[in-house]
């Protein structure tokens, strides 16, 4: 079931933005900033790259992916914007959902069918997800975890190992944008 987010709209007709069941646990202001962000992926992708993600909490501006998988019970495209990270030519996606003993549902969703589209700014693409294991997890969760901080503060509290996901692109359009330079807040 959906409950819709008044002032929030999904597409360029004007339909209301619905909160998907499983986030009616976050805030509802935080649920309106993620529907707004993934409403501005979908009109002005290079717009929402970056993202400012103090008003949910984090820390300052952001390199933001918007990812679509099939939800692992209905077979519906499942669509959300996490900060991503890279390391050499790997996409790197921590499956924290805030330090919360369960996974999130995108990751759920990648491990019953690993493939998904990406947008990544202009960049768009396909890629087969995988979970890091062994010592390229480790060396993974010590790149995103320092370039992020709280992702430590997060595997404190999470009753679980956090999953570290890498996309594999097999198929892509545009350029992946350069994160050496961020707009400033």
């Amino acid at each position: 079931m959906s409950e819709e987010i008044p002032g929030v709209t999904e597409e360029a007709n004007g339909t209301p933005a619905r909160a998907p069941r499983r986030l009616l646990e976050i805030p509802k202001d935080i649920q309106q900033q993620f529907a707004a962000h993934i409403a501005l992926y979908q009109t002005d992708p290079e717009k929402a790259h970056w993202w400012d993600a103090r008003v949910v909490g984090a820390a300052g501006i952001v390199p933001t992916l918007m990812l679509t998988t099939l939800g692992r019970k209905s077979g519906e495209p499942r669509t959300t914007t996490l900060q991503y990270f890279r390391k050499g030519d790997k996409v790197i996606l921590g499956a924290t959902k805030g330090g919360t003993p369960r996974n999130p549902f995108w990751f759920e969703n990648l491990v019953v069918n690993p493939q998904c589209d990406v947008r990544i700014g202009g960049f768009s693409g396909k890629a087969k997800a995988r979970v890091a294991q062994g010592d390229e997890r480790a060396q993974l969760w010590d790149h995103i975890s320092t370039i992020q901080p709280q992702y430590q503060r997060y595997q404190a509290r999470a009753e679980r190992i956090i999953p570290v996901v890498v996309l594999d692109f097999y198929e892509s359009q545009g350029e992946m944008p350069d994160l050496q330079n961020p707009p400033q807040a």
